[in-house]
């Protein structure tokens, strides 16, 4: 009867302190932030404008080390920007009978709005200090899955002309 006791006493210890262990190796996290957002436009002419963007989700970091971790998680992201802008092109061509002509386009007060919803899953290592009051930092990356996508335009004025020149 003492056997078991000391061998059931033995094993709640035991369990409990590996319980405890473990519960000091495992964070959960709940973020979220905003700000000015973009798509990264990558054009000679025309202007894009931030708009507000923001995240939301949840973290899991798992310390393999009391300074040292892995996390992952799920969060989404919005996205929201702008583009404008005046537009003008010119260039030589023939039109079917075989003649050059100089055709030139203008499109005027031309603006694209843009929205994107993304669901992001990050994997960061993450480094933190020893102590009551802990800093950490975390380097890593995170893949984003496009989940919705759309764009709104005006209604720009486009004027397309041809001049054919005459002896």
């Amino acid at each position: 009867m003492i056997k078991k006791l000391i061998l059931s006493t033995a094993c709640v210890v035991l369990f409990s302190t590996m319980f405890v262990t473990a519960q000091n190796r495992h964070e959960l996290s709940i973020l979220g932030g905003g700000g000015l957002s973009t798509f990264n436009y990558n054009t000679s002419i025309g202007k894009d404008k931030m708009g507000f963007g923001g995240h939301a989700g949840i973290g899991y970091t798992f310390f393999f080390h009391k300074n040292c971790g892995v996390g992952t998680g799920a969060e989404v992201a919005f996205y929201n920007s702008e583009y404008s802008g005046n537009f003008y092109t010119q260039f030589m061509a023939t039109d079917q009978f075989g003649t050059e002509f100089l055709y030139s386009a203008t499109l005027n007060d031309y603006v694209e709005k843009q929205n994107g919803m993304f669901v992001n899953i990050p994997i960061m290592f993450q480094y933190q200090t020893n102590g009551k009051h802990k800093f950490y930092a975390a380097l890593g990356g995170k893949v984003g899955i496009p989940v919705m996508a759309k764009y709104q335009t005006n209604n720009a004025v486009l004027q397309a002309r041809g001049y054919y020149e005459f002896e």
